[in-house]
């Protein structure tokens, strides 16, 4: 506790305040915390910093102690700079001015939470999560700060023996988990920081001016003495306010005689605080998951480029960064924690996220892609609802791989954590898998929703109501039977011939049902609808509007049919022979027309899915046919 009344005398001592009924404590169930023995009411002041207080990259430019810093600047990145400093100032801290912080920080030898302190054991709770790879790769950097800044050192001249790779990660942890944003020490309309020179004479303030310096130097982190030790808490209410010369913290909560004040570090999910606190929040409510696009097709790459810049780097090649979506833990239970998600789960999706898998669609279907003017309007509220169920195929998609990760990682590990690095990990991993099944299941639910049901009930306002629906063979057959049975009685001659059987139910689950589905949507655009009213009539014309119509030309003379095309072909020769003067005798049926129209259509509006009640699986190729209205 000497230390922590140290830390406080000292901010004290150089113009800071705390509140007289707030202290720095310690315990084994808190840690180190903000403790109040009165109550507090909303707006208190808890405490303001000096800024001058402060430890970053700015004093290490005008300590004259260590001229590195100031004479190889631009060989140094900013991070890597700050972490150097704290090294220095820990290796030196009995003549440091900052020796109350630095005494009252965690001991390096004494590890801290975080993956970087983690050990074997104790990473492979880690396995299968999005952290896991992250972690490595934020490894990597610091090592190569590491690496190159000691060459720099060496280079310079300075002694560099006790700047190990364990008081590197020290600092940088240190930072990680204790800093605040540069705009916390921003002079107001100024191109100059001010940074601060202790010296033996006392006090001296130097004025930097930074625009000659790296782009990255613009922004970086600041460690803030004592404003730094309270406990965080996604819940608490608090203000920063930003001063001249001082950084403050009001309480806008009731605190009762004997509490803990809490910071709030902001919206940040387990898979942050982990990384860079070393610890987790039990039902985070900014936990999340990421989905990661990777580069999409060229064609649109060039469309992106011109109207949204900001998913590339510098040099014009895909930024996976950029193109990462948060998905947040609390809106996937909000939209399926009364077990229906239905069209609720896209509440919870990014709409930029939605765009992209439009554009991916738009072009596999080889229609014009255009930038939306207002995605989440056109998506979810407009024309653009019919890419919706594809959307949820591509997310689902998405979700497989990670969850499989998950399952496969969380087999090879122990029942119980044995020790509360493995605790948090734990709390993070548990979110990830929540997330994600909740997730599955509400673009389950969604898909769920647009089922036309079992056996096809042809009240016309449920079905167009929907403005589309995903059907089943049997179900698209049930239908067609009903309003064009002649038609679909031709249908059926030719696939008993072709396969033996025009029982599609035995069918079910293989490659011959998404086969028929071809020769269906292809049967479809050679008939004859003089009407145009009936369902399937406006599924024909909906698939001309999406997909353009049919190139329908003469067979005779095209050589050797395409091998993607040879099975659908040679059903088709069977079904004409069966059934002659038919449709499946018309002159149209080749590859292009198989494989352009059928198979293309197939592969953008059809997926296999679950198509069961209850407990029972069910899995059938299906496909979402539409008639065109709004929902």
């Amino acid at each position: 506790m000497e230390a922590l009344e140290a830390l406080q005398q000292w901010v004290k001592d150089n113009g800071g305040y705390m509140h007289p009924s707030v202290s720095l404590q310690r315990d084994s169930s808190h840690g180190v915390h903000f403790h109040t023995d009165a109550a507090l009411s909303p707006g208190t002041l808890v405490l303001h910093v000096p800024t001058h207080l402060s430890l970053s990259n700015l004093n290490a430019q005008v300590d004259e102690a260590f001229p590195v810093f100031k004479s190889h600047t631009d060989s140094f990145t900013v991070e890597a700079m700050s972490f150097f400093y704290l090294c220095a100032q820990w290796l030196n801290r009995e003549t440091s001015f900052w020796k109350p912080y630095l005494d009252a920080l965690p001991r390096p030898e004494d590890g801290m939470g975080t993956p970087f302190w983690f050990g074997e054991e104790d990473l492979m709770w880690l396995e299968g999560t999005d952290l896991g790879p992250s972690f490595v790769a934020r490894r990597d950097i610091w090592q190569g700060y590491w690496r190159e800044g000691i060459e720099v050192m060496k280079k310079a001249g300075m002694d560099t023996e006790g700047y190990t790779w364990d008081l590197f990660k020290w600092a940088a942890t240190i930072f990680t988990s204790r800093s605040f944003n540069s705009t916390t020490i921003r002079p107001a309309s100024s191109k100059y920081w001010a940074a601060y020179k202790h010296t033996p004479s006392g006090l001296q303030t130097v004025l930097l001016d930074l625009s000659h310096h790296p782009s990255s130097y613009s922004t970086f982190a600041v460690l803030h003495p004592l404003f730094d030790a309270g406990n965080h808490s996604p819940f608490a209410k608090v203000d920063w306010t930003i001063d001249p010369g001082r950084f403050s913290l009001i309480t806008q909560d009731s605190i009762a005689d004997g509490g803990q004040v809490f910071n709030n570090y902001g919206p940040k999910g387990n898979e942050e605080l982990l990384m860079g606190y070393g610890f987790c929040v039990p039902g985070n409510p900014n936990d999340g998951v990421h989905l990661a696009l990777r580069a999409p097709p060229g064609p649109l790459l060039e469309m992106l480029r011109e109207s949204h810049r900001g998913y590339f780097k510098a040099d014009g090649s895909w930024n996976s960064e950029a193109a990462t979506f948060r998905i947040l833990r609390s809106h996937v239970l909000d939209a399926t924690g009364d077990g229906e998600a239905g069209n609720k789960i896209w509440q919870s999706i990014p709409a930029p996220l939605a765009e992209l898998f439009y554009y991916i669609i738009r072009l596999e279907r080889g229609l014009e892609v255009e930038p939306l003017e207002d995605p989440e309007q056109h998506l979810y509220a407009g024309e653009g609802r019919k890419y919706l169920p594809r959307i949820a195929f591509y997310i689902v998609m998405s979700i497989v791989p990670k969850l499989q990760k998950l399952v496969a990682a969380a087999a090879e590990l122990p029942s119980e954590p044995q020790n509360q690095m493995q605790a948090n990990a734990k709390i993070y991993r548990d979110g990830q898998y929540e997330t994600l099944v909740a997730l599955q299941e509400g673009m389950s639910g969604f898909l769920k929703s647009l089922r036309v049901g079992d056996g096809v009930e042809m009240e016309e306002d449920r079905v167009e109501g929907k403005a589309g629906g995903i059907w089943t063979l049997e179900e698209a057959m049930d239908l067609w039977g009903e309003e064009r049975p002649d038609d679909c009685s031709v249908f059926l001659a030719g696939i008993k011939a072709a396969y033996g059987t025009r029982k599609l139910k035995k069918f079910r689950g293989t490659e011959q049902e998404e086969v028929i589905w071809v020769l269906f949507i292809n049967f479809l655009a050679l008939s004859s609808f003089p009407d145009g009213e009936s369902m399937v009539a406006k599924w024909r014309a909906r698939l001309e509007d999406e997909y353009g119509a049919p190139q329908l030309g003469e067979k005779g003379g095209e050589g050797e049919p395409d091998p993607d095309a040879a099975e659908y072909l040679d059903a088709v020769e069977t079904a004409a022979a069966a059934v002659p003067g038919s449709l499946w005798s018309n002159g149209a049926w080749d590859s292009d027309f198989v494989l352009d129209w059928g198979v293309r259509i197939l592969k953008s509006q059809g997926t296999m899915m679950d198509v069961g009640e209850g407990e029972e699986d069910d899995v059938r190729y299906v496909m979402y046919l539409h008639t065109g209205r709004s929902e």
